[in-house]
């Protein structure tokens, strides 16, 4: 399922290349993920993070955060190739051109435990999107699979995107009328494709350009926090600490009471494999 869907998306970059625009990427979501995901059982997205109280909260508040793409570990995150290498170093003003939540196919992979996860004393969120009702900032059709390829392929230019940027955050604290849209426009592509050293992630992302989150008008997406009620486990890593490990099994217990079906499940290590096994807390 998520092959299919991922070459789907592969083969309009491959198709447009560096030409590639927002219409063409929301058409998969809006055609061909939607109707996958209307059409399963369940669709299980993971996120791996550290046992930390904002993570822990955005458990009990059924929330996600959208971090902006300045934060990210790959440095070339959201950088549109050039002819003019001088152009990177105009690239800080661009840290927050788009905000990002990332989410991976499996809940079993021991490197993004050790990456993503505080080296296994962390936690690992399983959402299952079929679950989502109500989506009134059109969450599903701002998520996508990551395409990983060798070489860039994603062209703009810079100084537009520069200026461009400014103008639109000015007038979004100065609360005026942002006029020049064209230059923000198609930008979502350029946050779905990375280098294939990445290729073990299997990435999927929740994307809104600033321009997107512009367009919607609302305060809470500004916020970077969404409701997103469709968490259906939660996976403690094999370290945690035994009050967090207590604290996630008292909040998963009072969502499961309130209608909401969230178990949760501990890491254990295997006896003849370098691999993790899990079991459910009862």
């Amino acid at each position: 399922m998520y092959e299919d869907l991922k070459e789907v998306l592969r083969e309009k970059f491959i198709y447009w290349e560096s030409d590639i625009n927002d219409r063409d990427v929301l058409d998969f979501t809006e055609y061909n993920l939607r109707g996958i995901i209307q059409d399963s059982k369940e669709f299980l997205l993971y996120r791996y993070m550290p046992a930390n109280y904002f993570n822990i909260r955005n458990i009990e508040t059924q929330t996600i955060h959208l971090s902006p793409n300045g934060l990210f570990n790959d440095i070339y995150e959201g950088i549109p190739s050039t002819d003019n290498t001088d152009d990177y170093y105009k690239i800080d003003s661009l840290k927050d051109l788009a905000y990002i939540t990332c989410l991976t196919e499996n809940n079993d992979n021991i490197l993004m435990w050790s990456h993503y996860a505080d080296s296994h004393r962390g936690i690992c969120i399983e959402y299952d999107v079929r679950r989502i009702v109500k989506d009134p900032y059109q969450i599903i059709r701002h998520l996508f699979p990551v395409i990983y390829c060798k070489q860039r392929i994603i062209r703009r230019d810079i100084d537009s995107l520069v200026k461009n940027h400014s103008d639109l955050n000015k007038a979004i604290d100065e609360c005026y009328f942002y006029e020049n849209e064209e230059p923000l426009d198609d930008l979502i592509p350029l946050f779905l494709i990375k280098g294939d050293m990445w290729q073990y992630e299997n990435e999927w992302r929740i994307v809104y350009t600033r321009k997107n989150m512009y367009d919607f008008d609302d305060h809470i997406l500004y916020s970077g926090n969404l409701v997103f009620p469709c968490i259906s486990n939660v996976y403690l890593g094999y370290r945690i600490h035994p009050e967090i490990r207590k604290n996630i099994i008292e909040i998963c217990e009072r969502l499961s009471s309130t209608g909401q079906e969230v178990e949760v499940y501990q890491a254990k290590l295997k006896n003849k494999s370098y691999e993790i096994e899990f079991e459910l807390i009862k």
